[in-house]
């Protein structure tokens, strides 16, 4: 038995150890990370708001805009008519584009070449051209469009990772902040190495800029979590939702919330939250937050960009909103997987994080979550290790009583205090403890159980099978000398007796007179030798020795005599021969 024991701690060690290497980043098992980001959206799904909330709108370049108006990308003019009726016609109170106007329009395209070509060598043609540039400039008038108005133009950052990632074009927006109000160089940010920014005219006439791509996509390619902060150099750059509700409150500036403690860089400090008018959003060592779904798409009022291009959309939806121009058009390749949805338009994550910074409805993973996870599986790897010392049933009570402890801390955090604890890992050791101490008891022990069983089980109580079993000594039918108390029980006058009844009745009696005897002999520890006729050969001290198996078994005769008294009744009762006959004598030796 001290052998199992040994074996079932180093299993219950070696597995905890794996577990925790995992825990602390020390050894990644991506299959466990999986397990976690499965439990994080299961969590999410099931505690979805699931409503429609009015106050952010997305003007959808949608299939039926493509056809109305053409194909993206529109000619700046129409996109100059779209921004005047949004604020002129409709009354919105911000707007944002998910997008990124890159080159010029096509028309200022077409003069340039025209005055590239042979009309341009003419000096008064080339003037004329010129000038009919200059007026029919569409950049220009889409420009004029975004001149004193709060409107948020995208953009989007390259990083390492990216194909022709040093590539630079365009106009950045305004930084928020540099690094060096971080009060450290060593902070972990996500670090770009090139942009593709809006031209700078374009740039120059719009309130400010916000990048719309997210470089932290999990390893199942499913977008859970955002940085609004990107590095580029030395300056910090935000993201299209943090600057649309800072242009909506005219652009407050932005306080980086440093702390000391737990994940702390070299100097103590890492970034902790953004603090910017009056609102407080917590984020990441990568300056990240997940993303607080409402639910699946339509979780916000769409209303398709050509409706309002020909003013016939609802102003009852746009009046005062916040707007988001973005594009659910397949073709347009705007479309992500979301642990609320494999398809899911990248706008409506834009409107899901605004929406969350206006509610300051942000879950977190605190700082201290891998110390955390390490207590966790410390736990689960001391209650797992119990298993293996209990009964299946009682095994399977303790296993489903700690999976519901994980459960119920697991979503109280969740909850009450918006913190997104670990829980796969915890449970998952939880079950490679319940199934492993399972296997090996089934596997291991109860084959030995059942082999002792077959020994000496048809002649040894079955207490003191499993008894010898748990031991875990070796036990054979060789013969060895010990100490032994042997008790002889028979019925006085047996011959006598067996011809006064037939057969059956004979058979009856002794089924009365044995079986209640060899009951006693098992419950005082004793082993059944052999049946001779009417008598009893029984033994204390063997197979498992027994300091006191002469008291065992006087108190087995006592109990014996006590038993026969009681057949004395039952036949008195019965009357002798209609069951088991006249009462037996019996001598006991």
């Amino acid at each position: 038995m001290i052998v199992h024991n040994v074996v079932k701690l180093l299993l219950s060690a070696t597995v905890t150890g794996l577990f925790v290497l995992h825990a602390g980043g020390w050894w990644s098992f991506s299959f466990l990370q999986q397990l976690e980001d499965i439990a994080y959206d299961a969590r999410l799904n099931l505690t979805l708001p699931g409503t429609v909330d009015p106050r952010i709108v997305i003007v959808d370049i949608d299939e039926r805009s493509l056809r109305a108006e053409g194909q993206w990308p529109w000619p700046r003019g129409r996109l100059a008519t779209l921004v005047e009726q949004l604020f002129e016609r409709y009354q919105v109170a911000v707007l944002g584009f998910d997008a990124v106007f890159a080159e010029p329009d096509s028309t200022d395209l077409v003069f340039r070449a025209l005055i590239r070509g042979p009309l341009g060598q003419d000096a008064q043609r080339r003037t004329e051209l010129e000038r009919l540039r200059r007026e029919l400039d569409p950049d220009r008038r889409f420009a004029a469009a975004l001149s004193g108005r709060p409107v948020v133009l995208g953009y989007f950052f390259n990083t390492r990772t990216s194909p022709d990632a040093e590539i630079q074009f365009g106009r950045l927006p305004n930084p928020i902040a540099s690094i060096r109000d971080l009060e450290t160089n060593d902070t972990v940010l996500v670090e770009a190495v090139g942009y593709g920014a809006n031209l700078p005219l374009l740039q120059d006439n719009a309130r400010s800029g916000g990048f719309f791509n997210s470089p932290l996509v999990d390893q199942d390619g499913v977008f859970r979590r955002v940085p609004l902060l990107i590095r580029y150099r030395d300056y910090l750059y935000p993201q299209i939702a943090l600057a649309v509700v800072r242009a909506l409150m005219d652009d407050p500036p932005v306080e980086l919330v440093m702390a000391a403690g737990y994940g702390a860089d070299a100097h103590g400090r890492r970034l902790e939250a953004l603090r910017f008018g009056g609102f407080t959003v917590p984020v990441d060592d990568l300056g990240a937050v997940l993303v607080p779904y409402r639910g699946r798409q339509g979780s916000f009022p769409y209303v398709s960009a050509a409706e309002v291009l020909a003013g016939t959309a609802d102003p009852r939806l746009l009046e005062g909103a916040i707007v988001l121009v973005g594009t659910t058009a397949a073709g347009l390749l705007d479309l992500r997987a979301t642990p609320v949805q494999n398809v899911y338009p990248g706008v409506e994550v834009n409107a899901n994080l605004i929406a969350g910074i206006l509610d300051h409805n942000f879950r977190s993973r605190p700082a201290y979550s891998a110390g955390l996870e390490i207590v966790q599986l410390g736990i689960v790897g001391l209650l797992g290790a119990l298993i293996g010392w209990l009964t299946p049933v009682w095994a399977l009570l303790l296993t489903m009583a700690v999976a519901g402890a994980l459960l119920g801390v697991n979503g109280y955090l969740w909850l009450a205090h918006a913190l997104v604890a670990p829980l796969a890992t915890p449970l998952a050791l939880l079950l490679v403890l319940y199934m492993l101490h399972t296997s090996y008891s089934f596997f291991i022990e109860s084959r030995r159980e059942r082999w002792i069983t077959r020994l000496f089980g048809q002649y040894v109580p079955h207490e003191i099978v499993a008894e010898m079993s748990r031991r875990g000594e070796r036990y054979s039918l060789e013969g060895e000398s010990r100490r032994m108390t042997v008790l002889f029980s028979d019925i006085a006058g047996f011959t006598t007796l067996s011809e006064r009844f037939e057969p059956r009745q004979l058979t009856q009696l002794m089924q009365c007179y044995l079986t209640p005897l060899t009951r006693i002999i098992h419950e005082h520890r004793g082993t059944i030798d052999k049946y001779i006729g009417d008598a009893i050969m029984a033994f204390w001290g063997a197979p498992l020795a027994d300091p006191e198996h002469a008291r065992h078994a006087v108190a087995a005769a006592l109990a014996m005599a006590r038993g026969l008294r009681a057949l004395d009744d039952d036949f008195s009762r019965t009357g002798a021969g209609r069951r088991c006959g006249p009462a037996p004598a019996s001598t006991a030796g």
